[in-house]
């Protein structure tokens, strides 16, 4: 792999003194955090202040983690972690559940992106966020079903208003990582007049093939040892993302109008030195108007429509890939109409109530993986938050009906066309006692609901991206959960701690399942859905130091253990235990530079086993190469950030080394790990 370190560098630099701008800052304190809508409440609130288990990536954080990955751009989060393929394709994880089991959102939107498939990463660009809420713990009380889990929200620039020119800022950066010669390049600007304003975003992000560290390949007889090593082939990709925004406010309402587009084309590599070519296209369409009744009262008539497409060809690079070759195109389009009231009574009272219609299409061109179909939504919900001076409560309670019909009687994998129909009430409250200034004792309990999917009941077909063939389960039920946790917190200037214990009862849990058969004529592993009662607890810690003026220490570690009651085993790609602590020393100013920071990073995975043939990826435990139980590992990430004007441009400057010691690893929820190790050492120079 050729490595054009310096030009690229002179090339990044001499382009950034055309246009640069200061990016927000973070804020090193919670007690600083201004006023914002967290993801799951209703209302602004300092993160303090709310009684749900949220956390906010955002300022300089965000820049830190920077990735195109959104489950590796939160994985240092209490609580998340990452299900990866790659650099750019990571599915978040929170408490041990992901998939259809965790909400993501695009500006507070549902979005769908097939992500019943273990590779099948949410179709949003964090780099081009301003800034990611996660919230662990049920959500289905506001975002329905697929929340029992938790939500990640991947919110927009807002749009200026009262901005003082047509072209008010923008903001020219670029990154450079030299693994992969991944090369990204953004531009966000913004501008307005009066009560009008405009904001934009572009970014574009290539890379070759990833490198590991170099290791003995696979053996004659049953090993651990890699099947590839070094350059892994078929691992290149090219994203591309763009966000358009135009608002309004006035005394009677305000009005947001977003487009956004995400493209990526991407390989992953399979285990017979294969490519999976992939494209994959989602577009969005989000109007929200706000009415403001009076002083208490606003109304938010919300319209969104979604465009998700997926093709993919096993054999093929994306490069190759075209209508001609595929072997899987799936175009799903979903419409949510959405009508919001909030209240806010006093500083007691405050809270919301509404109602919302989805409806999705989902149309297979291409394959026999998922039929085609249409799904229903409708729900009302209320959410209310009461606070005294001694409590902070948040209570919520919702209705759905979800019904959903195969539409093609020609598909004849599907061996029932019957139309399904779930109806499902749920609720949750979360109590933070505030015993005195500085501490909280929090309680939550919520319940959760997530009906199959079109693939859970109808899958019937080779899934190239997993190199399995796939079948669902007509018969399979709706899944409901119990969630119970208690936890304490302690906030001051100096210290943010807190500790969390949480449990997490399903009644009907859906799972895939290897079968440990062989699907004719295909010849790959045949995997099928299951269905059982099940229990995940666990404990996270997580604490923020302001050791001196200088010095900021921040640490999580996270301990999860579960159970599959019908089969006695834990539950499939559960998470390792781990520790994760980041170091950050402020300089200050020195001659031209200022803010100068110095981070050491330390990541923490202990050993994990597959919970047992069954689970996916279990048969690299087995063969010549690779394997599906990893060991423990260790991983230190060094950087480096300042700023510095140039032509009256503030120009910020970082540089980030992952993987210093270029460790041999391999993490559980990395589904390459059965025949190649994880990413090598890799240079980021970002500005």
């Amino acid at each position: 792999m050729s490595k054009k370190v310096t030009m690229s560098v002179i090339g990044l630099i001499i382009s950034s003194l055309v246009n640069a701008q200061d990016t927000p800052q973070s804020h090193n304190h919670l007690h600083e955090i201004e006023r914002v809508r967290v993801t799951g409440s209703p209302m602004a609130l300092k993160v303090e202040e709310t009684a749900i288990a949220a956390s906010i990536l955002s300022g300089k954080s965000k820049l830190w983690h920077h990735s195109l990955s959104l489950g590796d751009s939160i994985a240092h989060m209490v609580g998340v972690d990452t299900v990866s393929t790659g650099g750019q394709a990571g599915k978040p994880v929170i408490r041990g559940l992901t998939g259809n089991r965790v909400r993501v959102l695009q500006d507070s939107v549902p979005q769908d992106f097939q992500q019943f498939g273990i590779r099948h990463a949410p179709t949003v660009d964090p780099v081009n966020a301003y800034r990611i809420d996660v919230v662990r713990g049920p959500m289905s009380v506001i975002f329905g079903s697929d929340a029992m889990g938790g939500v990640v929200n991947v919110i927009s620039a807002q749009v200026p208003l009262y901005s003082e020119s047509m072209l008010s800022s923008a903001l020219l950066s670029f990154k450079y990582g030299t693994n992969n010669d991944q090369l990204g390049t953004s531009l966000h600007a913004e501008g307005g007049k009066a009560q009008w304003g405009w904001a934009s975003s572009y970014h574009r992000e290539k890379a070759d093939n990833f490198e590991t560290p170099s290791a003995d390949i696979n053996s004659t007889s049953v090993s651990s040892l890699p099947r590839f090593s070094g350059e892994i082939p078929f691992t290149n990709f090219d994203i591309e993302s763009i966000s358009l925004a135009s608002g309004f406010v006035s005394d009677a309402f305000d009005w947001t109008v977003r487009y956004t587009d995400f493209s990526n084309g991407q390989n992953f590599l399979q285990p017979n030195n294969v490519p999976t070519g992939q494209h994959l296209d989602n577009k969005n369409v989000l109007s929200d108007m706000a009415l403001h009744l009076s002083d208490q009262w606003n109304v938010h008539f919300i319209l969104n429509w979604q465009k998700n497409e997926r093709a993919a060809g096993t054999g093929i690079s994306f490069e190759k890939l075209s209508n001609a070759n595929s072997d899987l195109d799936i175009e799903l389009v979903r419409t949510q109409s959405k009508l919001v009231f909030e209240h806010d009574y006093s500083t007691a009272w405050k809270g919301q109530f509404g109602a919302e219609y989805i409806y999705k299409d989902q149309t297979t061109n291409v394959g026999t993986l998922v039929p085609d179909a249409s799904v229903d939504y409708i729900a009302l919900y209320a959410y209310e938050k009461f606070e005294n001076d001694f409590l902070i409560a948040e209570l919520g309670v919702r209705w759905d009906k979800i019904v959903l019909e195969p539409q093609n009687e020609s598909q004849q994998w599907v061996d029932n066309f019957d139309r399904r129909v779930w109806r499902a009430l749920t609720g949750s409250m979360s109590l933070s006692w505030k015993l005195s200034d500085n501490w909280l004792f929090i309680q939550r309990i919520g319940r959760g609901f997530r009906a199959p999917s079109i693939f859970d009941l109808y899958a019937g077909g080779v899934h190239g991206g997993v190199a399995a063939y796939q079948t669902g389960n007509s018969e399979l039920v709706e899944e409901y959960s119990f969630n119970k946790e208690v936890g304490l917190n302690y906030i001051s200037q100096n210290i943010q701690a807190s500790i969390t214990f949480y449990q997490n009862k399903f009644q009907d849990y859906i799972y895939q399942a290897d079968t440990g058969t062989t699907h004719q004529p295909s010849g790959l592993p045949l995997f099928e859905m299951r269905q059982g009662d099940a229990q995940i607890e666990g404990v996270e810690i997580g604490a923020n130091f302001k050791i001196t003026q200088h010095i900021d220490w921040e640490f999580n570690a996270n301990i999860i253990n579960s159970e599959l009651a019908s089969v006695g085993t834990e539950l499939p790609l559960m998470p390792a235990n781990s520790f994760y602590q980041r170091i950050n020393y402020s300089f200050g100013e020195l001659s031209l530079f200022s803010d100068i920071n110095l981070v050491i990073e330390h990541e923490y995975k202990n050993n994990k086993s597959i919970a047992g043939k069954f689970e996916p990826f279990a048969q690299y435990d087995f063969l010549p190469f690779g394997t599906a139980s990893t060991e423990q590992y260790h991983l230190i990430n060094l950087g480096a950030s300042t700023q510095l004007q140039i032509n009256k441009h503030p120009v910020t400057l970082s540089v980030k080394v992952n993987n210093v010691t270029d460790e041999a690893y391999r993490d559980f929820l990395d589904t390459y790990k059965g025949y190649a190790l994880g990413m090598g050492r890799n240079i980021q120079l970002s500005l």
